[in-house]
């Protein structure tokens, strides 16, 4: 008989409580993968295996580790990572996977989504120029893939998903037999919008961290996710491989407080298959400090936002340059479809390849349903659209209601220079209903084709207010005969025009009449004795003016009747995720990487930061002056 004294009870409940304390994986184990390794080792330093896939296959513990060694790998076996494993390289450039596999690495389960807790890192990945996936991720939250290069894929790089498609299976969310009846979670319904089934709570994968990757020659391929931080890589798409030269998304699905910031996306080209990112049913994601020379297109939610939630996305910061011949133009940024607000803000577009600098206009599903295609609530601010020249350019904004229940409302075009394009701002009701149009303290300057076109009918108020008409071909070819205007100053702005572009060059010259303190006050923040005219406000911040913005109401100007937001049934998404939590003390140091790699295949060029809301990284856009 065994005799438990009171002594001994304290000493085991003062264990248990010291034990609850030790975090999951304290005590996990770290197996080995090796270039002269054989997979009938035990894994052990001593003693490594030879392949990923093996080790995949053999290490099923939550929480343990599996560690590659430098060196190069043939391995066309798949490798299936069980929930909580981790993959650790010797680093991007010195551990290569030469693959066959399919996806090579896969990490899936089925809804609901579960804690998936996988880390890849340290490593490259080569597909051999095959229509191959480096990894797919799928039914898992917590998954964070970085500093790691994927080559060579012809297409995917990195799929991950939350619930894998409308039926959890073929990773198709696009339906073109939806009917009201349709109940499947995940559904977009094509044929009829009013049919689309969102995403239920336990569909979402959350707190998925994608940073500091390289991917050359495929992309990255998103859906269903929430709180998720695409932060620090690099694309490198000027190859030829395939028809699909797309970054990040296409044609994907369902985001909810999402980061997508300081990437840098090189595509060479832009067309219907060539877009820098493409997210489509999106809530409160933010794109900031991008660097692109191919296209977004952004799609609002046709399901509307939830309650606390601002805009559909924010769009700020970013660089958008692109100087060759397009397969097709297109425009820098696409606003398409079911928004219900949208701010889009210090961001710079230059380049002949752009068809325009901003489009919103509707879609032909948009169309495809009984109630109105709403576009609302657009600001667009402190923007510079800089020689968009392309022969075929339809303006630094065009906004067109180009369906027949397109509906575009409420837009609010302020503060911005629109320097050396072939059109300024071109307006077109084609066959829907735009108004609620209002254009103010911007600058017009050096356009060669036309400051304001606009076509059609179906118009509402358009109002240009306090604006500079400077050294332009043709102020206005008003052919819908809609436009009121007032206070247009035709004189010389007064910008710097020196140095670099947008920064110092655009900057307003202190004491010029013609700009300094002569905006009218539309809300925003600013010194002096009245508003600047033009992107820049002499003596703030980027941060003091985006602060003051978002405490505006999108919606404070509508003429019309308010837009039902709606409101969605939906997994809450996590706060925006904001603190590394890489692993340094696993995976020893790299060195600089080497020439023929660095800086265009160089994970983490830019480094992976805390998330926020103003940066440099991709407009260079200064900030406080003295005046």
């Amino acid at each position: 008989m065994i005799t438990i004294t009171r002594k001994t009870l304290k000493v085991l409940t003062f264990l248990i409580f010291i034990c609850s304390f030790i975090p999951a994986g304290a005590f996990a184990a770290t197996f080995y993968v090796a270039p002269d390794g054989d997979d009938g080792n035990d894994g052990s330093r001593a003693t490594p295996w030879a392949s990923l896939s093996h080790a995949g296959a053999a290490v099923k513990t939550f929480g343990d580790r599996i560690y590659i060694t430098e060196g190069s790998y043939d391995d066309n076996a798949q490798c299936v990572l069980a929930k909580g494993v981790s993959i650790a390289g010797a680093g991007w450039d010195r551990v290569t996977i030469h693959t066959t596999a399919s996806p090579y690495i896969l990490a899936a389960n089925s809804v609901p989504v579960v804690d998936g807790s996988n880390e890849i890192y340290g490593i490259t990945i080569d597909g051999g120029d095959r229509a191959a996936i480096a990894i797919m991720s799928r039914g898992r939250s917590n998954q964070k893939i970085h500093d790691a290069v994927f080559a060579n894929f012809t297409g995917t790089g990195v799929a991950i998903y939350g619930k894998y498609g409308w039926d959890d299976t073929s990773g198709h969310f696009w339906r073109n037999d939806a009917t009201a009846s349709t109940t499947q979670t995940c559904s977009w319904a094509y044929n009829n919008l009013d049919f689309s089934v969102p995403p239920a709570p336990s569909d979402w994968a959350a707190g998925v961290e994608v940073y500091n990757n390289s991917f050359n020659d495929c992309k990255l391929h998103p859906n269903v996710l929430s709180g998720a931080l695409i932060q620090g890589n690099t694309f490198n798409n000027n190859g030829q491989f395939g028809g699909n030269r797309s970054s990040i998304g296409h044609t994907s699905y369902w985001f909810d407080s999402c980061d997508i910031n300081d990437n840098v996306i090189r595509s060479g080209d832009q067309g219907w298959s060539i877009i820098a990112i493409e997210m489509w049913e999106i809530r409160d994601c933010r794109f900031f400090n991008n660097i692109s020379d191919s296209w977004f297109s952004l799609r609002g939610s046709c399901i509307g936002l939830k309650d606390g939630q601002k805009y559909n996305y924010e769009v700020f910061d970013n660089r958008f340059e692109a100087h060759y011949t397009p397969t097709t133009p297109a425009p820098a940024i696409e606003v398409m479809s079911d928004i219900q607000a949208a701010d889009i803000y210090r961001n710079y577009f230059t380049g002949s390849a752009w068809e325009e600098g901003i489009a919103v206009w509707g879609a032909d599903s948009g169309a495809n349903k009984s109630s109105d295609d709403r576009i609302t609530n657009i600001m667009i601010r402190n923007n510079v659209f800089d020689r968009l020249d392309n022969s075929s350019n339809y303006g630094g904004v065009h906004l067109s209601a180009n369906q027949r229940n397109t509906v575009i409302e409420n837009v609010r075009i302020i503060n911005n220079v629109f320097d050396g394009n072939r059109q300024g701002i071109n307006l077109g009701g084609d066959g829907g209903r735009l108004g609620g149009i209002t254009l103010t303290n911007n600058i017009f300057m050096n356009h060669t084709d036309k400051v304001f076109v606009t076509n059609g009918g179906g118009f509402g108020s358009v109002k240009v207010d306090t604006c500079i008409d400077y050294n332009n071909r043709l102020w206005l070819l008003d052919n819908a005969g809609v436009i009121a205007q007032e206070n247009i100053l035709r004189e010389d702005p007064g910008l710097q025009q020196f140095g670099s572009r947008p920064a110092p060059y655009y900057l307003p010259l202190e004491g010029f009449t013609n700009t300094f303190d002569a905006g009218k006050d539309v809300g925003l923040p600013f010194t002096g004795s009245g508003p600047d005219i033009g992107a820049y406000e002499y003596g703030l911040n980027n941060d003091v003016i985006r602060e003051a913005a978002n405490a505006i109401d999108p919606g404070e100007d509508v003429e019309s009747s308010d837009t039902d937001s709606g409101e969605m049934d939906g997994g809450e998404a996590p706060a925006h995720p904001t603190e590394e939590t890489g692993d340094p003390d696993f995976v020893s140091e790299t060195d600089e990487a080497p020439a023929d790699k660095a800086p265009a295949s160089n994970p983490g060029d830019s480094g992976k930061e805390s998330s926020s809301s103003s940066g440099s990284g991709g407009t260079c856009f200064i900030g406080s002056l003295t005046r």
